[in-house]
């Protein structure tokens, strides 16, 4: 049977669509929410939702309100998706807006507040923040492409080769084989190839998962 080249990327458009109307209809319903009773939980989900459907400036505005709703690791959870709306908007603003982040010092933001640092172009900054981040994170392929970027820049392929093959001994204890060899296979081509490290760190998305109302 005769492959139509053309249905695969059709499937793919036409599922990405549902998957945003789908987040744009879930993210009226906790605008609702937050109007009927202002809070940080509504106002975050309907950031991270528009944030997913590609709607940046009302992720934007929406973080903002999460922020203002929010106390403590709220506060930090809403400026980080605020920041990386900013980013995914090309936001001429993000170069000062991230300076706000530097501020944080829970080690749980260690790795955002890298990508953060690295994606608003400040490399001298995110290179100062890698020793830490290896000693104690595991980097998805993204994070480690961007963190090989930024050593590779300064011409540090030694330091470069050892993130990578610390990542390497990590996953060779994986119990999920499969999915490490495939996570290692990713790994290596990005160390090799400038080009796909291109690629990985420019489709890098933030993830996180809804927060769950009280």
């Amino acid at each position: 049977m005769m492959e139509n080249k053309s249905f695969c990327p059709a499937i793919r458009r036409a599922a990405k669509e549902l998957l945003h109307g789908r987040s744009l209809h879930a993210a009226l319903r906790y605008k609702k929410d937050f109007l009927l009773k202002p809070s940080f939980a509504p106002a975050y989900n309907a950031a991270l939702l528009y944030y997913q459907a590609g709607r940046y400036p009302s992720a934007c505005l929406w973080a903002r309100r999460a922020e203002t709703q929010g106390c403590g690791e709220e506060k930090t959870e809403a400026l980080i998706l605020g920041l990386f709306a900013l980013q995914a908007a090309g936001s001429p603003r993000l170069g000062q807006e991230v300076k706000k982040i530097q501020a944080v010092t829970d080690p749980w933001y260690a790795v955002d507040k890298f990508v953060l640092t690295f994606l608003s172009g400040d490399r001298e900054a995110a290179r100062a923040q890698i020793p830490y981040l290896l000693d104690t994170w595991y980097l998805n392929v993204p994070e480690l492409a961007m963190v090989m970027s930024c050593l590779l820049a300064q011409g540090n392929t030694r330091a470069a080769d050892e993130a990578l093959h610390g990542h390497l001994a990590l996953l060779h204890e994986s119990p999920y084989k499969q999915y490490a060899r495939a996570e290692a296979r990713k790994m290596i081509r990005a160390r090799i190839s400038k080009r796909y490290r291109e690629k990985l760190i420019k489709a890098y998305r933030y993830g996180h998962p809804l927060i769950e109302e009280k």
